[in-house]
């Protein structure tokens, strides 16, 4: 995709967001559900894992200098739980589909992320 980064980040989040909430359920079991103690089961979430944070580290390292890995395992893991933190809390809140907090959530959870990121901004030479 020749876009900018900081939209194709956003795009991301609104793709993401779509998607966890026309299946929040299916996504609230895989992600919290879903045991480690069976290995094929932990295989699986692991190679998951691991794939979803090299994507998501590739298209933030086109602007943002994050090429350590031990950066990108603190940045990756911090970029989901923001990004499904809806799932922790939805059924607790209680809110209803028509609720402010849906109608701020994405737009939210796009800046917050991306003012984060800017920490890392590459410097120009």
């Amino acid at each position: 995709m020749n876009k900018p980064t900081e939209l194709k980040i956003k795009e991301l989040i609104d793709l993401l967001i779509k998607m966890m909430m026309e299946n929040e359920n299916i996504c609230r079991v895989a992600i919290f559900e879903l045991p480690f103690d069976i290995p094929e089961l932990r295989e699986f979430k692991e190679k998951l894992f691991k794939e979803n944070i090299k994507m998501i580290t590739d298209i933030f390292n086109e602007k943002y200098n994050i090429n350590d890995e031990s950066l990108q395992l603190i940045i990756g893991p911090a970029f989901y739980s923001i990004l499904f933190s809806h799932c922790y809390y939805s059924n607790a809140l209680q809110l209803k589909e028509d609720s402010k907090y849906y109608k701020i959530f994405q737009e939210t959870v796009k800046d917050f992320i991306i003012r984060g990121l800017s920490a890392f901004e590459k410097k120009k030479k």
